[in-house]
């Protein structure tokens, strides 16, 4: 049973893009650059403001040019933030039920933290115990630095601490504290990014983290036999085909030395046996190495997914 969780803002517990998306295009169109949809801004955002302004700016833009889109860009965001975000359905519902449960709540954000407190506490009024936005002085998430200060801040650990998030930002943070990861699939990114970053389980509905039970561990075994399927596969296609390339390999050094001492002699006889059956080893490496060092490419990419999990 989990004591504590830790989640992400937007696009997890705050449907945000449409503000986020007005912001950005406010300062597109203010100097005649190319605006953006809304799911383009999905794609752009989760690493901070910085680095948002950053992706729907123009490239080669001068220092102060970049300074001044991004002054803009909060100044209009600040009084604007409020214009079309709202809760996801059922959040308010499954805050309350957290609550009243007694589990301990805080919110970690690459939102400014100048930012990320009043928000949060304009929509969660008393719900949250803490809430830790992005820092001038502190690496971002996926980093865990900020992780770690907060989970100090309200007394977690990672053995009793979930972390929920939208993306491969909030996954990776996660791990990298060493917590389970919940991804939310309401957010702004997709299934494949959450499974490919190593969520631990995934959800479709608020209420559903209510109850870390069947469905979630269904997910967990799914995602863990499937890929350690794959891996074993992988690893077995692998020993199978480097079987058969060292055999063609220790052929090609047999008959090597009989070739550096005769040649090769196209007229007949033993020089054009050895000529043939020098070719054909040389072949047989060829078509035995190709396989071989697909099959090892995905043994290798399969591995380093599990580990990512956690899983290996």
């Amino acid at each position: 049973m989990y004591t504590h969780v830790i989640f992400d803002l937007d696009g997890t517990l705050l449907n945000t893009i449409d503000d986020l998306a007005d912001a950005g295009n406010h300062v597109c169109a203010a100097h005649g650059w190319p605006t953006h949809t809304v799911d383009e801004f999905k794609r752009m955002v989760g690493n901070g403001i910085p680095k948002l302004v950053e992706r729907f700016t123009p490239d080669g833009l001068s220092g102060e040019e970049a300074a001044g889109a991004l002054a803009e860009f909060s100044a209009w965001y600040d009084t604007h933030k409020e214009d079309k975000t709202a809760p996801y359905p059922g959040i308010p519902e499954m805050l309350a039920a957290l609550k009243g449960a007694g589990i301990h709540m805080a919110v970690l954000s690459n939102k400014a933290h100048a930012l990320a407190g009043p928000v949060v506490e304009h929509y969660f009024p008393s719900v949250f115990e803490y809430v830790q936005g992005a820092l001038p002085d502190a690496p971002l998430k996926p980093d865990p630095t900020l992780l770690r200060a907060l989970m100090a801040q309200i007394g977690a650990t990672p053995e009793s601490t979930l972390f929920v998030g939208d993306s491969d930002v909030d996954v990776l943070t996660g791990k990298n504290g060493g917590l389970t990861v919940c991804g939310v699939l309401w957010g702004f990114r997709n299934r494949d990014e959450l499974e490919a970053a190593g969520a631990d389980y995934l959800i479709e509905r608020p209420g559903q983290l209510l109850n870390p039970g069947l469905d979630q561990r269904r997910q967990a075994n799914r995602k863990v036999s499937v890929p350690s399927v794959g891996c074993v596969v992988a690893w077995l296609a692998t020993i199978f085909f480097a079987f058969l390339e060292a055999t063609a390999f220790l052929w090609f050094l047999e008959l090597l030395p009989d070739v550096i001492r005769y040649g090769y002699d196209e007229a007949a006889g033993y020089n054009l046996h050895l000529a043939e059956d020098f070719w054909e080893a040389r072949l047989f490496m060829v078509l035995y190495g190709v396989p071989l060092i697909v099959a090892l490419a995905l043994a290798i990419r399969s591995t380093i997914k599990l580990r990512r999990r956690g899983k290996a």
